[in-house]
């Protein structure tokens, strides 16, 4: 299976979410990467409030599972479930409407508790391991 974290369990991993910590050890033959918007949501959270020893781990933990960055099949279908979510009124943040498309676009399973937005991206996989 295929895995990507989203920002809020990225940021759990980080704050030594036991939970969290104990189901990415259990998917070690599992593949699980960082979507790029989550790296940069991430990133950008340590410029406004530094945490060097957070930082310096993080970045260690994308070292070790990798990045996966945005292509043109994740743009085009972030772009359609955009017109769809819009047209429907139920709009969704850019980005998680990038770091969802990019899951759905590499098969992949988006491990978030932000499950009340995300799920309504067309053809998106899910699982909340905060829980």
């Amino acid at each position: 299976m295929k895995y990507f974290l989203d920002t809020n369990a990225l940021i759990d991993i980080l704050n030594s979410n036991k939970n969290l910590r104990q189901k990415v050890a259990a998917h070690s033959d599992d593949v699980i990467s960082v979507p790029d918007i989550a790296y940069y949501e991430v990133m950008r959270g340590f410029e406004i409030k530094p945490d060097v020893q957070k930082q310096v781990a993080f970045k260690h933990f994308c070292d070790v599972f990798g990045v996966v960055y945005q292509n043109r099949l994740s743009l085009e279908i972030a772009s359609q479930n955009y017109a769809l979510l819009r047209k429907a009124g139920t709009p969704v943040e850019d980005g998680d409407l990038l770091i969802g498309s990019l899951a759905i676009a590499n098969n992949a399973i988006l491990v978030t508790n932000n499950t009340k937005y995300l799920s309504r991206l067309q053809g998106i996989q899910i699982e909340n391991w905060a829980q």
